[in-house]
C-alpha cells in the first residue's frame, strides 16, 4: 500500500497524484472495539458524533485509496500477463509457421522416395525380366547350335 496518496478522478485512467491532508489534521489513531459507534453523544470511545463522523470519512477515504492502489496493481498484473500471453501467442505461430514449412518438406522428401522406389522397384522387375529372358535364350537349342556354330569356326580358322 502507498498511504498518503490521492487520486484524481477526471484524470481518465486511475492515476495516483499528490499526498492528501488528512481530514483533522492530525493522524489518525485505530478505533478499537466493534466498529459500531453510537449515534449521538459521547460514546464508549469518549468520541462526539463529529470526530467520529470524521473519522468515518478517514477510514472511507483511506479504504478508497487502498481499493484503488489494489485496483492499479491488479491492472498493472493485468497488463504484464497481456503481454507475456502475447509474446508467448507471437512465439507459438512462428513455431506454427515452422512446423508447417517442416511437414511440406518432409512430404515433398516422401514423395521423392516413394518415386526412387517405384523406379528401383521398375527397375528390379526389368532386371529380373530380362535376367530371366537370357537365361531362356542361352537353354534354347537354337542358342547353343549357334555357339557350337561359332566356336568350331574359330577352330577351323573361319573366324568368327
Amino acid at each position: 500500500t502507498v498511504p498518503g496518496l490521492s487520486v484524481d478522478s477526471d484524470a481518465g485512467p486511475v492515476d495516483l497524484i499528490a499526498p492528501v491532508e488528512p481530514v483533522s489534521g492530525d493522524p489518525v489513531e485505530p478505533v478499537s472495539g466493534d466498529g459500531v459507534e453510537p449515534v449521538s453523544g459521547e460514546g464508549e470511545t469518549g468520541l462526539s458524533v463529529t470526530d467520529h463522523d470524521a473519522l468515518t470519512r478517514r477510514l472511507d477515504s483511506l479504504s478508497l485509496r487502498q481499493a484503488l492502489i489494489d485496483f492499479e496493481l491488479a491492472n498493472a498484473r493485468v497488463l504484464d500477463l497481456t503481454a507475456r500471453l502475447i509474446e508467448v501467442t507471437n512465439a507459438s505461430v512462428r513455431r506454427q509457421a515452422e512446423l508447417d514449412g517442416l511437414r511440406q518438406r518432409v512430404a515433398m522428401i516422401e514423395s521423392e522416395c516413394a518415386a526412387a522406389d517405384r523406379r528401383a522397384t521398375e527397375s528390379a522387375v526389368r532386371v529380373a525380366a530380362l535376367t530371366t529372358e537370357i537365361a531362356a535364350i542361352r537353354s534354347s537349342s537354337t542358342y547353343r547350335a549357334l555357339r557350337f556354330i561359332g566356336r568350331m569356326r574359330r577352330l577351323v580358322g573361319l573366324g568368327g
